[in-house]
């Protein structure tokens, strides 16, 4: 692998290239960095990889002085770097070229050259039906479906997951929170809680907060099961208990709901209800107006002594 140059002629390459270099061949950049930095792409970028991995134009590498300096340099190919796809019928695939666009679909028959699929999945870029069957090899161009589709994997996140990052780039800081608003192509777009002077991920979300990243650097923020069950379970109870017997509820209804949210919902007031403190309106019972009065004299028993002795002087 020494002394050989990758060219990636798209952000999406980058990302698969420099994944399988840094975090499967253990390679890393001149400067010691492990980091992706996909913001380092441009147009007609490639790699080199020598003892340690850095980045240019092909320009330089075509030009003349350089052409004898690095004759024993191996050019390239994304894709024979990663190695040629094979697809079996039953697979899911995702298209990644403009003769499918970013359409989903699986593949029904393997052709003799290519193969033909069923979309599933119509995307805002696919020109094809759902439902419809494409055959893999288009006549007026020639095209083959292994360089225009990707297998699908099992996708651990989804359009509306709130996640945080868990990589560390020049752009994203690692914890940095967000949610996904868009998928495509293998890159997740996030909307990040603070402004990180990114894009829009075109019209996705607010300008300068968006951001696209790898699945790798990102981590699922779960939902607190305590909230979960209560949602579940207890909010359902409603109807059990007769706050919600399927009619628009009365004033009186609303005002019991509100409480009852408020006990469950709310740690403190959940503490007291519990421990017998209040009621279920929320107002104190007997043993919680004695610990309010015991609190009260602890605190202001020196104000209290005050009083007690001002009223001794008058009598």
């Amino acid at each position: 692998m020494k002394n050989t140059i990758i060219s990636v002629p798209t952000k999406e390459e980058w990302i698969k290239v420099m994944e399988k270099l840094i975090n499967e061949m253990g390679y890393r950049w001149r400067c010691d960095g492990k980091e992706i930095h996909e913001s380092w792409w441009i147009k007609d970028s490639v790699i080199w990889v020598e003892d340690r991995l850095s980045t240019s134009k092909m320009d330089y590498v075509l030009e003349e002085k350089n052409k004898e300096k690095y004759k024993d340099y191996k050019v390239i190919t994304t894709e024979e770097f990663l190695g040629k796809q094979e697809f079996k019928i039953g697979d899911k695939i995702r298209g990644i070229s403009c003769d499918i666009g970013d359409c989903e679909g699986i593949i029904r028959r393997v052709e003799s050259d290519g193969y033909a699929i069923e979309i599933t999945k119509i995307g805002d870029k696919s020109h094809h039906g759902k439902g419809e069957w494409i055959v893999g090899n288009i006549v007026d161009r020639g095209t083959f479906w292994e360089n225009c589709i990707e297998l699908m994997e099992e996708q651990k996140f989804k359009v509306g997951d709130k996640v945080k990052n868990i990589g560390n780039t020049s752009i994203l800081q690692k914890g940095m929170k967000g949610k996904i608003m868009v998928i495509e192509k293998g890159l997740i777009g996030v909307e990040w809680d603070k402004k990180i002077d990114g894009h829009s991920l075109n019209g996705k979300c607010k300008q300068d907060y968006g951001w696209w990243v790898n699945e790798n650097n990102l981590e699922l923020l779960k939902e607190d099961p305590k909230c979960e069950e209560i949602t579940l379970t207890e909010i359902f109870s409603l109807t059990e208990t007769g706050i919600f017997n399927g009619n628009f509820p009365h004033e009186g209804k609303i005002e019991k709901m509100r409480t009852f949210l408020l006990r469950k919902l709310n740690p403190s007031k959940r503490v007291l209800y519990e421990r017998g403190y209040i009621r279920e309106n929320l107002s104190l019972t007997e043993e919680g107006q004695e610990l309010l009065m015991d609190i009260l004299a602890d605190k202001f028993e020196k104000e209290m002594v005050e009083v007690a002795k001002e009223e001794e002087k008058e009598e």
